[in-house]
């Protein structure tokens, strides 16, 4: 998914704002722990616009919840070449709408 980020940069920001509104939508813990686990080792980071930097825990640790929107996650230079040395890029539009979908942990499926 953030091999094609530009291309899901407003419905990923859309979707962490969803999830920012008390009583509203939150994302699967499955989902969220992933994204920690792979901030963790380095993979994935967080942008500035300019720039993706490495940060711990993105959302149990230092920034405040609401304050990280899944639009400002990008791949770091490891998580760029494991991208590029397992094809990951070339995942079809259909799996990453999947991946969106329990992201988005709609209840009714949409």
């Amino acid at each position: 998914m953030l091999a094609h980020k530009d291309e899901y940069a407003r419905e990923l920001a859309q979707i962490g704002a969803q999830h920012a509104i008390i009583g509203g939508p939150h994302a699967d813990p499955t989902i969220l722990r992933e994204l920690s686990d792979l901030v963790d080792v380095r993979l994935v980071g967080i942008s500035n616009n300019v720039q993706v930097g490495p940060l711990n825990n993105v959302f149990d640790g230092l920034l405040p919840r609401g304050k990280t929107s899944y639009g400002q996650l990008g791949l770091l230079p490891a998580g760029q070449q494991l991208v590029s040395a397992t094809r990951a890029d070339e995942i079809d539009a259909g799996e990453r709408a999947a991946w969106l979908g329990n992201l988005r942990n709609d209840q009714d499926g949409q």
